[in-house]
């Protein structure tokens, strides 16, 4: 068993559920996620937002299976027990980090980028609508993971929009743009890490 690749995978679901489950969610931070989609659509369906995480997920673990093979499908099996494990854990033990919103905001989008980008990296989806943003990868591989992922982000914003308003689109903008960034900038490095290896191997 490849234990590095199943180590990243369990750090990278711990750093975006703790900054979800902590630090988003309690501060009512729309980032354009599973997650964010969950709170607005609960919101609509009045029913807790734990559960709606839940389904979305096994939905998105199903899509990854079919679009995305079984490189990524055994990986993301452990992400997914990570994430769903995870999450529930830190919303039953209820710790929340409160800070001005946009420091919230800033932390949580690095903390998030990182995740993703370990998960990524050891071939597996976080489950969430990075599994979209792959696939259209995979069929256009001009199409920018990042960039891919933050669109898809923004829509599910502007969706949440008509729940949370203006200012919560705003700060969703910021959020997605920072972990963008962040994902974006760590795939560049990782990117040009492997050439140089490559080149001196």
């Amino acid at each position: 068993m490849n234990w590095r690749k199943y180590t990243d995978i369990l750090i990278g679901n711990l750093l975006i559920t703790f900054c979800y489950a902590c630090i988003t969610v309690p501060n009512h931070i729309i980032n354009g996620g599973v997650t964010s989609f969950s709170m607005v659509t609960a919101r609509l369906l009045d029913v807790q937002t734990v559960y709606l995480v839940n389904v979305v997920t096994l939905l998105l673990l199903g899509l990854c299976y079919i679009g995305l093979g079984k490189e990524y499908f055994f990986g993301t099996i452990f992400s997914c027990v990570c994430y769903l494990a995870l999450f529930n854990v830190f919303s039953k033990i209820g710790f929340t980090v409160h800070l001005p919103k946009i420091a919230s905001v800033l932390l949580s989008a690095a903390g998030v980028g990182a995740g993703y980008f370990m998960c990524l990296h050891a071939k597996a989806t976080t489950v969430g609508f990075d599994v979209l943003a792959l696939i259209f990868h995979k069929k256009w591989d001009k199409l920018n993971v990042a960039w891919t992922m933050g669109a898809i982000n923004l829509a599910v914003m502007l969706y949440g929009g008509f729940t949370f308003g203006i200012l919560a689109v705003i700060y969703g903008a910021v959020f997605v743009g920072v972990q963008s960034i962040v994902l974006n900038e760590l795939q560049k490095y990782d990117s040009k890490k492997e050439k140089g290896d490559s080149w001196k191997g």
